[in-house]
Formats: structure tokens, C-alpha cells, sequence
């Protein structure tokens, strides 16, 4: 995230992020990690509550679909304060926003340390993880061997059942 973004971001009162990601995806993570209170974005649909992975009827959330999405979640008078984009397609729903921010796309800027964030955030392999705790380190360590032998076992289960 770019610091001055975060900034802006962090001195805020109440917090709504439109986004073009499912909403299913980013909300846990921007709710718990960077403290928003409202999570705006495209709908998955879902059949007997789990996710299809097709868009809902509304449509990808990008473009005039922002600024609808914040008209009917907000009003028409109590709109946001300061709208923070980063393309052009984010440009109608700024325009119902009193202050406007363009984040330039500048890959020379250094992004906020980890440690600025509200909670420490950890990447790995592509998943979010936290740091482990010396009990949560020790039962990794001891359920190593189990988890070895077991899939030993599964393994010649699978290759006895395929192949007698």
C-alpha cells in the first residue's frame, strides 16, 4: 500500500472500500486487517450458500456500478468525505465524494512497512498466515511425524485399492 494512501486512509472515521474483487475474497482481510467498516464489491452468486463462482446479476463492481453501489449503500446525503482511487474507472464514484485522491501508479515508491499496518500481516506461499506462537510452533513440530506416517498409510491405501 502506498504511505501516503494508507495516510489518508488510516486518519479517517469510518471506512468503505469499493472494490472490482469479490466482495467474499477482500472482505475478511480488510476488515480484520486494516480495520474497515463497510466492504463494497462485485457479488458472487451461490446456490444453497456456497459460492459458484459466477457474478451476481448487478454486475462486475467497476465504472458507473461504483458510484451506484455507493449511492444505494450511502444516500443521496451523507455521501463519503475523501474518495481514494487509483484509474480511471474509479472516477464516477469520486465524483459523489467532497475530496478526491488519484494514487498514482509509481513502482520507485516504497510500500508501507508491515509493522504501520493495524495487525502484522504475513504472506506466505500466497496465503495470509500469522505468526506462530511458540505452542503453535511446537505442535508443528510434533505433529510432523504423524502427519508423515499417515500419509504413508494413505498413500499405500490409495495404491492397494487402485491396483488389487
Amino acid at each position: 500500500m502506498h504511505p501516503e494512501t494508507w495516510r489518508v486512509f488510516s486518519s479517517c472515521g469510518r471506512k468503505c472500500v469499493l472494490t472490482a474483487n469479490p466482495r467474499i475474497m477482500v472482505e475478511p482481510f480488510l476488515k480484520n486487517y486494516l480495520g474497515v467498516d463497510v466492504v463494497l464489491g462485485t457479488e458472487i452468486s451461490s446456490f444453497k450458500g456456497i459460492a459458484t463462482g459466477f457474478v451476481a446479476s448487478s454486475g462486475v463492481l467497476v465504472g458507473r456500478n461504483k458510484a451506484i453501489a455507493l449511492r444505494r449503500t450511502f444516500g443521496a446525503e451523507s455521501m463519503p468525505d475523501i474518495g481514494v482511487g487509483d484509474r480511471k474507472t474509479d472516477f464516477p464514484f469520486m465524483k459523489l465524494c467532497k475530496e478526491r485522491y488519484i494514487v498514482p501508479s509509481r513502482p520507485e515508491v516504497r510500500p508501507l512497512r508491515h509493522d504501520a499496518l493495524p495487525k502484522p500481516v504475513i504472506f506466505h506461499d500466497g496465503r495470509l498466515v500469522r505468526k506462530p506462537t511458540p505452542l503453535m510452533a511446537l505442535l508443528i513440530i510434533l505433529w510432523f511425524p504423524i502427519g508423515l506416517i499417515l500419509s504413508i498409510r494413505v498413500s499405500s491405501l490409495v495404491h492397494y485399492l487402485l491396483y488389487h
